[in-house]
């Protein structure tokens, strides 16, 4: 602050008779700031204070200012995801959540990028998290992946955040093949001759299989286990 006095060499002091409701103060010559989470732009885009001069004969001088508050663009603090969840073997593009940024630039606009997908697991589509490939999301294998989401405002300001996906294990996925370890059995082979061992695939690992002929080529064939066998060797 300086004062314009006719009296040269005259000293000053200042004092705030407006301060904006706390927001400003005096030191000495200068203008400050005296709590600055008062000053919004959102709030006001500028604030009106008074000062008085007084010189030092106690002769004084009053004004208006107004101080203009400029719009400063804050990082985002916060990322939510209103799900957490996604069952094993979804089909990709599946949504597992909505993205929402918090940040205290009210309006502001984000866009969110994946830091990491779980390795290919999981992809963003706009503000969703979504299943990219859902062949690698296995209960069996893991009952969670670890990704890394970061959200950018408007501004080019960006917070990373870091979240756990629980994946959730179907009640029991049907069996997909059945592979015989052999196709073929010499004719008159005598009775209960193996002709191949029968394996099952199946997305659920480690589950248990039965077997059922359900057509035995009129007799000739039967299932014992888990192997296929000569039921009557005569027919063949």
């Amino acid at each position: 602050l300086t004062t314009k006095d006719v009296d040269w060499g005259d000293s000053h002091t200042y004092k705030l008779l407006d301060d904006a409701q706390g927001r400003f103060k005096i030191d000495g010559n200068r203008l400050k700031v005296k709590n600055g989470h008062l000053i919004d732009f959102d709030d006001n885009s500028s604030h009106s204070i008074k000062i008085r001069t007084t010189d030092s004969g106690g002769k004084s001088y009053e004004e208006i200012f107004t101080i203009e508050v400029l719009n400063q663009n804050f990082a985002p603090t916060d990322i939510s995801l209103d799900g957490r969840s996604v069952k094993e073997f979804s089909k990709n593009g599946t949504t597992i959540a909505r993205l929402t940024t918090k940040d205290v630039d009210w309006g502001d606009s984000h866009t969110y990028k994946l830091l990491d997908d779980a390795q290919g697991r999981f992809k963003i589509d706009g503000n969703r998290l979504k299943v990219k490939n859902g062949h690698l999301i296995d209960f069996d294998d893991n009952s969670s992946h670890s990704i890394k989401i970061r959200t950018t405002d408007s501004g080019g300001k960006s917070y990373e955040e870091t979240f756990s996906i629980e994946v959730l294990e179907n009640q029991n996925s049907a069996p997909t093949d059945i592979t015989l370890s052999g196709n073929s059995v010499k004719e008159l082979s005598e009775n209960g001759t193996t002709i191949a061992r029968l394996t099952t695939k199946d997305v659920d690992w480690g589950d248990s299989h039965t077997y059922k002929l359900l057509d035995d080529a009129q007799g000739r064939f039967k299932i014992v286990d888990d192997q296929l066998k000569v039921k009557d060797g005569t027919l063949l």
